[in-house]
């Protein structure tokens, strides 16, 4: 009876993880077949090895070339790569899973900008905006957009202050991000090139009188 090792990478996306070596299930895989260990690799289906055809084409050309004697097999495509057939049918499947990651994306990003503009909850955390259940409906937190203006400004002024500066000042001040945590350079960032996921929808709201024009003074 042939010993059989399972590989499983839970949770990680292959996506986000388009080759092997970037998860760590399939490093360890990848090891043992340079090491001799695997002849034999059984997978559910291509996509589950890749989503993009370039990582995915590359793999199978480095398989039929260095280790030929390795037979990869998925469902739906029992043909091994080393054969013409098996490699053609690899590439179209990889075409087709490629595909459809796309148009998933393009469709989450429709419906989110969808609730956004109906000022729907697309977020657990949008930092100047809260869940009004009331009327529910995302409305905005004027002292976090006051933090917000006083970012940009930061950063737009003469003073240039860098996204590390910028930070540790809302730090000093106390001022927690949306999640309630500390602010980094990256997260200052994201408010300077993008301040806010449902920015455009101020224009139906009137800022407070007492929207606080000097962020220092306010939160001090």
């Amino acid at each position: 009876m042939e010993e059989c090792s399972l590989y499983i990478d839970d949770g990680v996306s292959a996506k986000s993880n388009p080759n092997f070596t970037d998860r760590p299930a399939g490093s360890e895989m990848m090891a043992d077949v340079k090491n001799g260990k695997i002849t034999t690799i059984y997978g559910f289906k291509v996509n589950r090895f890749f989503r993009r055809v370039a990582e995915g084409a590359q793999w199978m050309d480095l398989m039929s070339r260095k280790f030929k004697n390795v037979q990869v097999k998925t469902m739906d495509c029992f043909a091994s790569i080393s054969q013409s057939a098996g490699r053609m049918m690899w590439h179209t499947l990889l075409m087709v899973s490629e595909m459809e990651n796309e148009q998933k994306s393009e469709q989450t990003g429709s419906g989110m900008q969808r609730k956004q503009e109906q000022l729907g909850k697309s977020s657990h955390a949008i930092y100047g905006w809260f869940w009004n259940e009331d009327d529910g409906r995302m409305n905005p937190d004027w002292h976090q957009q006051a933090v917000i203006q006083h970012v940009k400004d930061s950063w737009n002024d003469n003073k240039g202050d860098s996204y590390a500066k910028i930070a540790r000042h809302l730090n000093d001040w106390k001022i927690l991000t949306s999640t309630g945590r500390q602010w980094n350079a990256s997260g200052v960032r994201r408010l300077v090139k993008s301040p806010s996921k449902m920015q455009d929808q101020l224009h139906q709201f009137t800022p407070p009188k007492t929207f606080p024009v000097n962020i220092r003074r306010a939160f001090r």
